[in-house]
């Protein structure tokens, strides 16, 4: 018994088969390698015992921006420091306006994963809010 196939068949499979070759190939490309480095990470958290915050970082021409924002009672003032890879990068004092502050600041990328880490302490009360991203 013969296993032939028609000329309209074979270019059908044949024609499947590319497609599933080009699918794939562009999927590869299109994914990449898993890098936070190429986006945006961002993590958010409560604060102890009230409020939340929120930490971003990004890509800014060929550095790390770095965003720091937390929400908690308005008129508060609280110490803010933020680490890349264990290197103070802010030391500041802040102090909530509407209930909000922010930090940004842009730094050098290191090589390799950075790992980003924030806490800010409210002065009066000794509230913490801290958090880490990796980029």
């Amino acid at each position: 018994m013969s296993t032939t196939r028609s000329p309209r068949r074979t270019a059908r499979a044949g024609a499947a088969g590319a497609v599933a070759v080009a699918l794939l190939a562009g999927g590869v490309l299109a994914a990449g390698p898993a890098d936070a480095k190429a986006g945006r990470v961002e993590k958010r958290g409560a604060c102890s015992p009230s409020g939340s915050w929120k930490l971003k970082a990004g890509p800014e021409n060929g550095k790390i921006e770095i965003e720091y924002e937390v929400e908690a009672r308005s008129g508060q003032r609280w110490k803010v420091v933020i680490k890349d890879n264990g290197i103070t990068r802010v030391n500041t004092t802040k102090k909530t306006v509407a209930g909000v502050f922010h930090v940004r600041k842009v730094v050098t990328n290191l090589k390799g994963t950075d790992v980003i880490s924030a806490k800010a302490t409210n002065l009066v009360t000794g509230a913490t809010c801290s958090g880490s991203v990796r980029f």
